[in-house]
């Protein structure tokens, strides 16, 4: 089946204050240089910026919706936190079908994203910040600060047919569907 690509999603800025995570104070950092407005250059991914609004004292809000900064419908959505070992890998897996947005709610992490014919590097460390990980995606997280607390959203329940959980499975898988 055809996969579409996944581009930049509808979102905005509005009122960041300097204590705020935002998008002028935070950036991804990665192999190349990504600017929060810059194309990804990997397949079936795309930048997620949300609204930030500071509230002064009260702190900051950053806010997803469904349909604008979140790109498909939410079936599921599952928490990462604990992770006892900066050396420890998470993910190492795509999916064939499944949509995933991934988001640093606290702490840091590293994110790889492999589309079987390029690989780009993140750094995921702002809240307001987050990555899509589409159909076809090889994704690993490494790095992972002692505090973070990772958030993924999905758009289907668990099935565990839809993962690829072996490298070479996925470039065979990879060359199969895009042939």
């Amino acid at each position: 089946p055809e996969r579409p690509h996944v581009g930049l999603a509808d979102g905005f800025l509005e009122s960041a204050g300097r204590d705020c995570y935002s998008l002028e104070a935070q950036t991804i950092f990665f192999m190349i240089d990504l600017k929060p407005d810059s194309v990804l250059t990997v397949k079936f991914s795309g930048l997620l910026k949300l609204p930030v609004f500071n509230q002064g004292e009260r702190g900051c809000l950053a806010v997803a919706e469904v349909a604008k900064q979140i790109p498909f419908p939410l079936k599921r959505f599952y928490v990462i936190s604990g992770v006892q070992s900066v050396s420890l890998v998470r993910g190492g897996h795509a999916h064939k079908s499944f949509q995933q947005a991934i988001f640093v709610l606290a702490g840091s992490f590293d994110l790889l994203l492999d589309d079987g014919e390029q690989k780009q590097n993140f750094r995921l460390s702002d809240p307001s910040l987050g990555l899509v990980l589409g159909p076809g995606l090889w994704h690993e997280l490494k790095n992972i600060s002692p505090d973070a607390v990772i958030l993924v959203v999905s758009d289907s329940w668990f099935d565990e047919g839809d993962y690829l959980r072996d490298y070479a499975a996925f470039i065979a898988w990879q060359t199969k569907v895009d042939d």
